[in-house]
């Protein structure tokens, strides 16, 4: 069987709550002013990124997307420090996850209620403090059961998908470009009331602004969260993101976030709506197809992060000075509503 060039493949944010990976078998690091981002490579032996014929390859794409995305990052925002990712493979032509990444948590010991679940990757670069000391900050996994195109410089053909676009997407997420709220409307300890919300969070909201969480009392809102969850495409319905700066990004307008009317976890409301055409140009949506991908943000996912509380850089340069920046974004808007499919 093959697989479609148009076929669409998600890509999944994992949120880290639970215990950490064991020590890696490699490490790999890379720097730029930004951010420098560096890589416990975990697995076994003559597997995924210490694969005995491809892992140095792999290995070098995964460190030169990091470095790459520093710079783009750096042109936008000036928020910098080391992030420490534990980097995984997986490999399954099967599986239409092409990547995830995430954040570990942290939450302060009798804290009250609130929007306060910090991303470790995120406070240590908003504020240089380093919540887990030395562990691990996060993790990202790719699935190379999939053709990747892992040459920066070379174009992607139909039949490849884009490994920078991804990762682009991929260390956004871990950046906290994700909400924490579960499918049935609690925080990831189990709560609907008085929670602990992510900072994406608190600018969940449905097409008439009411908020998916109290801003007062910290409850979900079940009607708002049941009902704009699962409420489909935007403008018309679904969930939202009011961040000031998002929605200024936006014409004034409320942020469509992905609301498919069947949850889908790991993509519901953590991406833009990629069900919109509006946002067709976007890096931040569930799902890409084959060819050249989005590897910088637009003005829209500036405003999110800067919601987010990143600080946007004083000078910032026109998207035509990224040399590796790729045309070919009416591809993945042409190819977004296809499904995976094969043929015999």
């Amino acid at each position: 069987m093959s697989i479609q060039p148009k076929s669409r493949h998600t890509l999944a944010r994992a949120l880290l709550t639970g215990g950490l990976l064991a020590s890696g078998l490699s490490f790999g690091s890379v720097a730029h002013a930004a951010i420098s981002f560096q890589f416990n490579f975990l697995d076994g032996a003559g597997t995924g990124f210490n694969d005995a014929t491809t892992g140095a390859a792999r290995q070098s794409a995964l460190n030169n997307a990091a470095s790459l995305f520093s710079t783009m990052f750096g042109s936008h925002f000036s928020n910098s420090g080391t992030v420490v990712l534990d980097a995984t493979a997986t490999d399954d032509p099967l599986n239409g996850n092409l990547a995830s990444a995430g954040s570990q948590l942290s939450l302060a010991g009798g804290a009250p209620a609130g929007f306060n679940l910090q991303g470790v990757i995120s406070t240590k670069l908003q504020t240089g403090v380093d919540l887990n000391s030395v562990s691990a900050d996060g993790a990202v996994n790719f699935n190379f059961g999939k053709n990747w195109q892992l040459d920066a410089n070379a174009p992607v053909s139909g039949a490849q998908f884009d490994f920078y676009g991804v990762a682009f997407h991929e260390f956004s997420h871990a950046l906290g470009f994700s909400s924490l709220v579960q499918q049935n409307g609690t925080d990831l300890f189990g709560s609907s009331t008085a929670g602990h919300w992510g900072i994406y969070d608190q600018f969940l909201v449905d097409k008439n602004s009411n908020a998916a969480v109290n801003h007062s009392t910290f409850d979900i809102n079940a009607g708002v969260w049941n009902t704009a969850s699962i409420g489909g495409a935007s403008p018309a319905a679904g969930m939202f993101f009011n961040g000031a700066h998002a929605v200024a990004a936006n014409g004034n307008q409320l942020v469509g976030l992905y609301s498919p009317t069947t949850w889908n976890g790991g993509s519901s409301i953590s991406h833009i709506d990629t069900d919109n055409p509006a946002y067709a140009s976007t890096m931040m949506l569930h799902s890409v197809g084959t060819g050249n991908g989005a590897r910088n943000y637009s003005a829209i996912e500036i405003g999110v992060m800067q919601d987010l509380g990143y600080t946007v850089a004083a000078v910032v340069p026109e998207p035509a000075s990224f040399a590796l920046m790729f045309t070919g974004l009416g591809v993945i808007g042409c190819l977004r509503r296809r499904t995976l499919t094969t043929t015999a």
